[in-house]
């Protein structure tokens, strides 16, 4: 996967109001594995990031711009243009 944008996850974790242990623990990681995956020091298999999209109710289009937004662009954006 890309670089994600460690800024922005952060933030959505902060507002879900979950601890990063707590997220760990439903992803079947360890704390340590998510806080390298969330600082962007390791990453996150593509299962991975579906799964912490579910488990913190992003939208698609948020999980877009964090996983995705340096490689792929966002196609309703560029279907207005």
């Amino acid at each position: 996967m890309s670089r994600i944008k460690v800024t922005k996850l952060g933030q959505i974790i902060k507002k879900s109001g979950l601890k990063q242990k707590a997220i760990a623990q439903t992803m079947g990681i360890s704390e340590s594995s998510f806080y390298n995956k969330t600082s962007g020091k390791t990453n996150f298999t593509a299962a991975e990031s579906l799964q912490l999209r579910d488990i913190l109710g992003m939208s698609w289009e948020e999980y877009h711009d964090i996983f995705f937004a340096d490689i792929v662009p966002n196609m309703e954006q560029e279907v207005k243009k």
